[in-house]
């Protein structure tokens, strides 16, 4: 399911877990919550923020909205925000340690502080995947900031 470029892909395994339909706050901000073993609930936001080169009212709207829609969740529901960013977090431990581990990537840019500025209001931390790319070269993404 997908809601103007922000959407799910569900494996079958999981859809069973799916507790409503997702949810589309915005045509960049999605949701959908999965019940997890013992009776948790998580919440799952699938996010697609501006470019670096959007306007910077474009992209606070971005954060302001996924800003409330993480506020709006109960304290005991597990959130997990994933997406593309278009963000470079750097490597400042120092400065962001509790959000951005020792192997961060890249020199950070606005959009990285506005993420990690992010991160630290809700204490979720960045992590990133790795994919093989055509090359079979390992590329890192820091794009999914979770809990």
């Amino acid at each position: 399911m997908r809601h103007g470029g922000v959407g799910f892909a569900i494996w079958l395994a999981v859809l069973k877990s799916v507790k409503a339909t997702p949810c589309g706050i915005s045509p960049r901000l999605m949701k959908l919550q999965v019940n997890l073993a013992g009776g948790y609930t998580a919440s799952l936001f699938s996010c697609y923020a501006p470019t670096l080169a959007a306007l910077q009212a474009d992209k606070e709207c971005f954060y302001e909205q996924v800003d409330r829609a993480i506020q709006a969740e109960p304290h005991k529901v597990k959130v997990l925000v994933l997406g593309d960013f278009n963000a470079r977090v750097g490597k400042d431990y120092n400065l962001w340690h509790k959000v951005l581990g020792r192997h961060g990537l890249g020199k950070e840019n606005s959009n990285g502080t506005m993420l990690l500025d992010l991160c630290v209001k809700h204490s979720l931390v960045v992590s990133h995947q790795h994919r093989l790319s055509a090359s079979k070269q390992v590329q890192s993404q820091l794009d999914a900031p979770t809990v």
